[in-house]
């Protein structure tokens, strides 16, 4: 039984809307969940359907003309939409941390990779020396599997590889073992090797540290490894949750079999209703 320490985060009708010349558009609307701690939920649905715009919301990273608005949003018992910018600073990369979709874009080009951990070290713990900060970055960059990590550490994000980079991105999000890890899709440009390697190492570090993980992504193969509990997204709104066992053996939804349905199945007969484009 789920008691109110073991809840981490509650989300309760979350609104995300931007304003267009056209209208506005309710990217979220109304989603509700909760995330206990060191557990690892799975957002899926299709491109457009608001899972990265639930976790930028959930971060306070979405800016005019978009506005947040919620019945409830709290992480360990603080109220995220009333915290003033200075403390909201102080819980990024401390206790939230995000790992973003595309590192080459997420990653300072003007900073070398090394400088990039070592600046979160620094603005979170003051009294720590430049030195020191970037001994830590070196040893996180061994943590995360990059060999010869001191001479990567003075790499710029574009010598790396994809896979470099987003292995830089788990270091800085897990420098300072975070109570909680947002990854919007950290494995979509990557390779099925490189992929399952990545997926493999931040979980090993989640497990280390006993991080809660909200996982956004459209690969059900993932889903299926990682997830304790899955959500559904479509149009802005879940359409069902439920422990992963209970998503893919028995979904409820028409859109969540319609999902499972799409998965690619090498030894299925091509079937032209099998399919997601023009769904309702």
């Amino acid at each position: 039984m789920t008691t109110p320490h073991d809840v981490l985060l509650e989300v309760r009708n979350l609104q995300t809307v931007f304003e267009t010349r056209e209208g506005d558009v309710r990217a979220v609307d109304g989603v509700s969940f909760t995330l206990r701690r060191g557990e690892v939920v799975c957002l899926v649905g299709e491109s457009g359907s608001g899972k990265t715009v639930t976790g930028f919301s959930i971060m306070g990273l979405v800016d005019v003309p978009g506005r947040v608005a919620a019945d409830a949003l709290s992480f360990d018992g603080l109220d995220l939409l009333t915290l003033s910018p200075e403390v909201f600073d102080g819980l990024r990369g401390r206790r939230i941390a995000m790992i973003f979709q595309e590192p080459m874009s997420a990653l300072n080009p003007s900073m070398r990779v090394g400088e990039q951990i070592a600046e979160v070290i620094r603005i979170h713990e003051r009294g720590v020396s430049q030195a020191q900060a970037m001994a830590r970055a070196v040893a996180l960059l061994e943590r995360v599997g990059i060999r010869e990590a001191a001479r990567r550490a003075r790499a710029w994000p574009h010598e790396l590889s994809g896979g470099m980079r987003q292995r830089v991105m788990i270091a800085i999000a897990c420098a300072l073992s975070p109570d909680l890890i947002i990854a919007d899709e950290p494995t979509t440009a990557l390779d099925v090797t490189v992929q399952a390697q990545v997926l493999e190492l931040l979980f090993s570090i989640q497990a280390e540290t006993g991080s809660a993980v909200l996982f956004i992504t459209h690969d059900l193969g993932v889903v299926a490894e990682i997830a304790d509990r899955v959500i559904v997204m479509r149009q802005g709104r879940i359409v069902e949750e439920g422990p992963v066992e209970q998503i893919f053996a028995a979904p409820q939804a028409d859109y969540t079999r319609a999902l499972l349905a799409a998965v690619p199945n090498v030894d299925a007969r091509r079937d032209p209703q099998r399919r997601l484009v023009g769904y309702s």
